[in-house]
């Protein structure tokens, strides 16, 4: 224990102006050194895995996720949350299958990887793969093996083999993970193979969607329809001589934040928008247009790369160039909205707005602890922890349906998709575009987050079990994001915050939106307690738009409850701290407001793989105990 505690101060004293990764063998060694505590066996077929590890120093917090291991197979998403606080545990969350050994089958599968992937393609009622090829084989170090695209999928197919429990660990199967990016469509599904019989045993899709994918199209390419495409640039494992960021200045007409569309914000100029965050902030180093490659003079940068995909090619298209060249930029592109949002202005006017919320949201959320170490979106992590290459595409106007909007969420190092689209709420009506709705815009990023955050950043399908609240963290930051808080009383509670309002046209109603019933303290609008995700059958509900909720399984249903006890939460934070700070960047600061969304982002790290409300609660509260000494135990019970 002393060799540990040497070799810790020697890693938080280093890494004092960062979060940064630490080294997994010293993450390791901690975990052993604490495996009473987290009540875990460690033998020579049971050595956990360390799936990721940094420590927040500005929070004085070390992060290690632990991914329980039987014959060096990874167990599907049991993994196990620590924190610890100058070397001691602080909290732990989850739990690893008891007596593992007794309730596995043979470690050797029968079936092959090339047998999993056809049988998941047909599975998923794709086309029969053809020139299927065996592109890396890693499976005596890590079981993982890759394959070609075989005209089914956009990229090549992973395969891994993991171990599966579908009933609290009482049994475990064998089975072949199986990822496959489809072509033609935004879904990329996790498919798990029994590795024995060859059976399907479930699936998990890493995009998340606004609503049901209904409306997917096949893409259809206009040959008359002008192109402004630029090529995917493939970054290298090394760079030589890259040049620095050159833009000093950038200007853009956007719905400015914190207004959540164009009816309660005007349209305006921003200059230098990156400044909100503060000079030299670590999440502002590159600006928006430097990638640490290279400088780009349109909407492409460090932390996204925004382009209209109306053509639905699923690949960086036209992007709003500047009107003037480097070093100063600008994007001032003026709509009429009296003309649909197709028009080619208007189009680049929302990529354009896309863009600046895109980069908002990470300047925003960085502050809160989803930086580089963390496993947030950017290219170049600077040395800071985390895995680059994986900044936002973010898909404006996309073409592969209607009423939509959707997250992808590899993990750490895989670049993120975010894909927004055009709403027609009424038939024959003027549409309207997802990119102009900010706290969609919100929403969606928001996703990217949690899926992140939850389990740490090497693993994004611990949000696929019945009651988690996804959909409700990512309501939440859109609220809390598109929220004047320099503008807000203490009284303002009750007052009616619907989501998604401009794209279901209902901003002159001042209805719910997207759901059913507008986020408020007033508990006579609001009416969801715990007790709607149990049984919504005997109590039908419809929301704004008319849409009946059948039943409780409902993804955004379940949000919508966990979102309103999050606001709820909020509220009750802020009356009790008595002050709301009008500058939300400021997460280190005074305020109600910035005190729960703290609580709320180290929850998300604290709580285990799979959570349940009372998961993500019990994180909550721990996170308070961490942060602010148990300060708001009370407002959040």
């Amino acid at each position: 224990m002393r060799k540990i505690l040497m070799l810790l101060p020697v890693i938080f004293t280093s890494y004092m102006s960062n979060a940064q990764d630490i080294d997994k063998t010293v993450a390791l060694n901690l975990i052993r050194e604490n495996a009473t505590a987290l009540n875990i066996s460690i033998n020579g077929n049971d050595v956990p895995k360390i799936s990721s590890a940094y420590t927040d120093a500005k929070r004085g917090i070390t992060y290690v996720y632990i991914q329980q291991t039987y014959k060096d197979i990874s167990v599907f998403n049991v993994i196990k949350s620590c924190i610890f606080k100058q070397t001691v545990l602080q909290y732990n969350s989850g739990k690893f299958i008891k007596s593992i050994a007794a309730k596995t089958e043979s470690a050797t599968p029968t079936i092959t990887a090339i047998d999993a992937v056809k049988q998941a393609a047909n599975h998923l009622q794709l086309a029969e793969p053809t020139n299927l090829v065996e592109l890396e084989n890693t499976f005596n170090t890590n079981k993982k093996i890759v394959f070609s695209s075989a005209e089914i999928a956009k990229g090549n197919i992973k395969t891994e083999l993991v171990w599966i429990s579908k009933d609290d660990g009482k049994t475990v199967r064998l089975a072949w993970n199986v990822s496959i990016d489809v072509l033609n469509s935004a879904d990329y599904w996790n498919v798990r193979i029994n590795a024995l019989t060859g059976e399907f045993i479930d699936k998990d899709n890493y995009t998340v969607y606004e609503k049901a994918n209904t409306n997917s199209v096949k893409p259809t390419l206009k040959k008359n329809e002008a192109s402004e495409e630029k090529s995917i640039e493939y970054k290298m494992p090394f760079k030589l001589m890259s040049p620095p960021p050159t833009t000093t200045t950038a200007t853009y007409n956007v719905i400015p934040y914190p207004y959540e569309n164009r009816f309660v914000g005007n349209i305006a100029l921003e200059t230098n928008p990156w400044l909100k965050a503060g000079t030299s902030n670590n999440a502002t180093t590159y600006g928006w247009h430097y990638d640490g490659t290279n400088n780009y003079t349109y909407t492409r940068g460090n932390n996204v790369y925004a382009y209209d995909d109306s053509l639905n090619k699923n690949a960086p298209g036209r992007s709003p160039n500047s009107s003037t060249a480097s070093p100063s930029l600008t994007f001032n592109l003026t709509p009429n909205f009296t003309l649909q949002p197709t028009d080619p202005t208007n189009r680049r006017f929302a990529t354009t707005n896309l863009f600046y919320w895109n980069n908002i949201m990470h300047d925003v959320m960085y502050q809160y602890g989803f930086d580089e170490p963390a496993g947030n979106f950017q290219n170049d992590n600077m040395g800071r922890g985390g895995l680059g290459g994986d900044y936002v595409h973010a898909e404006a106007q996309d073409g592969s349906g209607i009423n939509n909007a959707n997250f992808r969420t590899l993990p750490d190092g895989d670049t993120g998709r975010m894909q927004m689209y055009l709403f027609s709420p009424k038939s024959g009506t003027i549409k309207f575009d997802g990119d102009l709705d900010n706290g969609v815009v919100s929403h969606e990023y928001g996703h990217g987050i949690s899926m992140r955050l939850t389990g740490g950043a090497s693993v994004t399908t611990c949000l696929n079990n019945y009651e988690q609240g996804g959909e409700g963290w990512s309501d939440y930051i859109a609220l809390m994001m598109t929220t004047k808080w320099s503008a807000t009383n203490i009284v303002d509670d009750t007052l009616s915050r619907p989501v998604g309002v401009y794209v279901s046209n209902q901003i002159s109603t001042g209805t719910s939106g997207g759901r059913t019933f507008p986020y408020t303290t007033n508990m006579s609008i609001n009416t969801h307690t715990y007790t709607d995700i149990s049984d919504t059958l005997n109590h039908p509900r419809r929301n704004s738009l008319g849409v009946h909720i059948p039943n409780a399984t409902e993804v955004h249903y379940i949000g919508e409850v966990w979102c309103s006890a999050l606001w709820d939460m909020t509220w009750n934070i802020i009356k009790q701290n008595g002050y709301i700070n009008p500058n939300l960047y400021d997460a280190f600061g005074q305020g109600g407001n910035i005190d729960a969304l703290n609580l709320v982002i180290q929850g998300m790290k604290l709580q285990p793989c799979k959570p349940g409300f009372l998961d993500a609660r019990d994180a909550i509260l721990k996170a308070d105990s961490i942060l602010y000494g148990s300060k708001y135990h009370c407002a959040i019970w």
